[in-house]
């Protein structure tokens, strides 16, 4: 729970304070454990719809598939998805990472190692790429960007549909 670390307990902390400071009366002393953490929660929601994502590298990049891996990701309802590790070729010699769209498993086989995409590249961060405007006809379920913004940060689509779902998210210049 990253709200209740960022947002909540701080909020919580700042009311104790000013609790025995004011010396406000006794029963206003529960009042932040059902303030703060719904507060934080909202300020925590709001700040991943407006936060924009870190700036992209204007270049495409041709990227690689090296290979496969299944992650399970929710140990109790038995939710996974498969990795797509790709080599990305730069002028400056390359990097290995991950595919931050979650392709749709109709064109999974598409992605069999060493076939070549497109990819956008992050400017500040080489733990995720996702595929360019040019791969439109990928049916996509979503997409993780795990550690981009913040830990575990992923969407999911009920139905798969082509188009990246980052294409409509605003990054940094």
């Amino acid at each position: 729970m990253v709200f209740l670390a960022t947002y909540a307990t701080p909020a919580f902390a700042v009311w104790a304070f000013a609790w025995f400071w004011f010396e406000l009366p006794w029963y206003l002393s529960p009042l932040p454990a059902f303030l703060a953490f719904p507060a934080g929660f909202l300020v925590w929601v709001i700040r991943l719809r407006v936060a924009r994502l870190p700036a992209l590298d204007p270049h495409t990049y041709r990227a690689t598939v090296v290979e496969h891996t299944l992650e399970v990701y929710d140990q109790e309802d038995g939710y996974e998805r498969t990795n797509l590790h790709v080599r990305v070729d730069t002028p400056d010699g390359g990097f290995d990472s991950v595919l931050a769209d979650n392709v749709a498993d109709e064109d999974l086989h598409r992605f069999h190692p060493s076939s070549t995409w497109s990819v956008r590249v992050f400017a500040d961060t080489t733990a995720r790429v996702f595929l360019s405007d040019a791969h439109d006809d990928v049916l996509r379920s979503g997409y993780h960007l795990d550690g981009i913004r913040h830990p575990g940060e992923h969407t999911q689509r009920p139905r798969p549909k082509p188009g990246s779902p980052l294409a409509r998210k605003r990054f940094r210049t």
